[in-house]
């Protein structure tokens, strides 16, 4: 929750600086980024402290993260019911978004390739390959959860170094800009 706010906040504070292709090569930097480093670091601290400090870590997170929501909420209340009165006068179902999302897709081409494949992609192998992760370390390597934690973090950092390398290509061959 807390990471979500803050990556919404670089987004903003990026697009002040990064225009185009370097503004979606740096969220994916930073996105992968996160996702390399944090698998490490939870790793260490269930190396030094256990189960013990991750949950004592979550518990003191959340309820920070509870009481900056609240102290936002407070600040920013005739905002919050300008958007009430908005989205009472658009009352759109949850069904009707996805209908309207699933006939734009099947109006490019690209779109829906690109959409088939993400699906195809997820149910046959990223899916199954993150359920079959804490398996893999416990039984073929023994492994334990930092075990299982560094192998998050390689995975993550393979797809940081891909997405860095297809962003150097794409740009070297001009595509997007």
């Amino acid at each position: 929750m807390i990471a979500d706010r803050i990556s919404k906040a670089w987004v903003m504070f990026l697009s002040d600086f990064l225009k185009g292709v370097l503004l979606l090569g740096m969220i994916g930097l930073l996105f992968y980024g996160a996702y390399t480093i944090w698998p490490f670091l939870a790793a260490t601290m269930l190396a030094v402290g256990g189960y013990v400090l991750i949950f004592t870590i979550t518990a003191v997170s959340l309820i920070m993260a509870g009481v900056i929501d609240l102290l936002i909420k407070k600040k920013m209340p005739e905002k919050r019911e300008a958007d009430h009165s908005k989205d009472v006068q658009r009352k759109e179902t949850m069904i009707q978004a996805i209908k309207g999302g699933l006939a734009y897709v099947r109006q490019s081409p690209f779109l829906l390739a690109l959409m088939t494949s993400t699906i195809f992609l997820n149910f046959f192998f990223s899916g199954p390959l993150q359920l079959g992760m804490p398996l893999f370390s416990s039984r073929i390597l023994n492994g334990d959860e930092v075990t299982y934690a560094l192998l998050n973090g390689g995975i993550a950092a393979g797809m940081l170094v891909g997405g860095v390398g297809v962003g150097l290509l794409n740009i070297q061959r001009k595509r997007g800009l």
